[in-house]
């Protein structure tokens, strides 16, 4: 789901994504980097420009609330106890 496009880049959260929560950045010439929210941070080493990490700031309550949409948290399931065979 795009969030913010220049002629450069744009920024996606996808829904069929991972943990931690984070956003995708295509640039023009079809690289891409993975940033993490809220601390904007880039993934896998790679580094990003003051231009998107500006954009991200921008649009972090827009790109934080899809990801939230996109990913809600479920409350974990109580384990079933385990019923005693008797002999």
């Amino acid at each position: 789901m795009s969030i913010y496009s220049t002629p450069n880049f744009s920024i996606h959260v996808r829904g069929d994504d991972h943990p931690p929560p984070h956003c995708h950045v295509r640039f023009s010439d079809g690289s891409n980097v993975s940033v993490t929210i809220p601390l904007i941070e880039p993934m896998y080493g790679a580094t990003i420009s003051s231009e998107v990490r500006a954009a991200i700031e921008d649009n972090l309550d827009e790109i934080a609330d899809r990801w939230d949409a996109l990913h809600p948290v479920r409350e974990p399931k109580e384990p079933k106890k385990k019923k005693l065979k008797r002999k």
